[in-house]
């Protein structure tokens, strides 16, 4: 018989499966399964289960202290999350460079307040304006024959209040004399002035009313010598003789307001005069006609509207010149 030829076929040896509950399998003699005795391990507690039985069960006193590390470790709070500042923006930001040849822009200047048309103050402005156009010969000078009549019928109608002094109209015009002279004006006693609410009263508020008029004399008088200059600089130029009070000049009232008129009388014609040269249209002052005789303050009222007229003037005549120029440039 020959071995190799037979068919290898395995035992039909019944398996025993006793997870199966009411199912018995015979079992062949020697092939029994004995079912493992109890022990300790098995019986441990409730905390070994799914753990091998292998390796001896940990007593209570390693289970409590793996617990308190299992706690310190996994149920420690986390550090609260500080939220990022925002980034502080620069305390003085520089302004950008320009470019090396890129220059600022430069600022116009702000022009100085005028001061208040009418007065003598005013009018010294105007007068200095008049110079300087003068200077950058707005104001072509008159031939020396007719400035010479134009000067000598000023000073004939001034004699006894203004001759001339040792110094040009154009240094006259801008000494620190005449700006004295409008200081020491202003602090007479009868002196105007308005104050902080608008109302006009005088330095002193008991100021009698001479006293009045001799502080709108000493006005009219500084504003009157401002005004000869001023026309001797546009009919002769800037560097022609100046004209000043005289030491002798009358300074009773009667005597001060003859003189005044009679220069004033002076100084229209050569207003008219002025204005047909610059193409302007110049009327002389015309006081109201009044049934009740004159009188000092009376007088004193006409002298200041004549000379406020006359003001107006020139400051027309500015005026063109400074537009003539504008143009020119």
């Amino acid at each position: 018989m020959q071995l190799v030829n037979q068919p290898f076929l395995l035992p039909l040896v019944p398996t025993v499966n006793p997870q199966v509950a009411g199912v018995s399998t015979p079992t062949p003699p020697g092939n029994e399964v004995q079912p493992p005795e109890p022990s300790t391990a098995a019986q441990g507690s409730s905390r070994n289960n799914g753990r091998s039985t292998e390796y001896p069960a940990p007593s209570d006193a390693e289970l409590q202290a793996r617990d308190k590390r299992g706690l310190k470790f996994n149920l420690k709070p986390r550090p609260p999350v500080k939220a990022a500042k925002p980034p502080k923006p620069p305390a003085n930001p520089k302004p950008p460079k320009l470019p090396a040849h890129t220059k600022a822009p430069v600022l116009p200047k702000r022009p100085a307040t005028p001061s208040k048309p009418g007065g003598p103050k005013g009018n010294l402005g105007d007068a200095q304006k008049l110079k300087e156009l003068s200077n950058n010969n707005a104001f072509p000078p008159l031939t020396t024959q007719l400035a010479a009549s134009a000067r000598s019928n000023l000073m004939t109608a001034a004699t006894g209040s203004l001759i001339e002094i040792p110094t040009t109209v154009g240094k006259q015009l801008a000494s620190q004399a005449i700006v004295d002279r409008l200081g020491a004006q202003a602090k007479m006693p009868g002196a105007e002035k308005v104050d902080a609410s608008g109302a006009k009263t005088t330095v002193d508020p008991n100021a009698t009313l001479q006293q009045k008029i001799e502080a709108r004399l000493e006005k009219s008088e500084i504003d009157l010598e401002v005004m000869v200059n001023s026309i001797l600089s546009i009919n002769e130029g800037p560097d022609a003789p100046a004209v000043g009070k005289t030491a002798d000049a009358p300074t009773d009232t009667s005597g001060r307001l003859a003189n005044l008129e009679k220069n004033l009388d002076a100084v229209e014609n050569q207003m008219k005069d002025i204005a047909s040269r610059y193409e302007l249209v110049y009327s002389p002052f015309i006081a109201p006609n009044s049934s009740e005789s004159p009188t000092d303050e009376s007088r004193t009222g006409v002298i200041e509207q004549r000379m406020t007229h006359m003001n107006k003037m020139l400051r027309r005549l500015v005026k063109n010149a400074e537009a003539d120029a504008e143009g020119a440039e």
